[in-house]
């Protein structure tokens, strides 16, 4: 068994490009974290209606830390952990499918 989960993001709000907004899709009642560096975000909002298995955990990138390194995300469910890097250095759009 595996567990799978989709990263996407882009700029909705604000327009400045002083944010990017990074959602994850999990099943329901995974624990989701975003690390870089010393930095660790818990998802500063859900979407509980994403669909009937999933939730979508929201980020919320400030631009202080726009660059070429990667962020680490980490989803854990039911004993299951997947992780995976995403490279955000702007608020445009992004897409990446991970599953481990």
């Amino acid at each position: 068994m595996s567990l799978t989960f989709n990263l996407t993001g882009g700029k909705e709000i604000p327009p400045d490009n002083t944010k990017a907004f990074l959602y994850v899709a999990v099943p329901n009642n995974s624990v989701v974290t975003a690390t870089k560096g010393n930095i660790t975000l818990t998802p500063m909002m859900w979407n509980y209606f994403l669909r009937p298995t999933e939730d979508c955990a929201i980020f919320l990138i400030s631009s202080n830390t726009f660059d070429n390194n990667a962020w680490t995300i980490t989803a854990t469910f039911d004993g299951l952990v997947a992780t995976d890097s995403i490279i955000i250095n702007s608020a445009n759009k992004f897409n990446v499918d991970l599953a481990n």
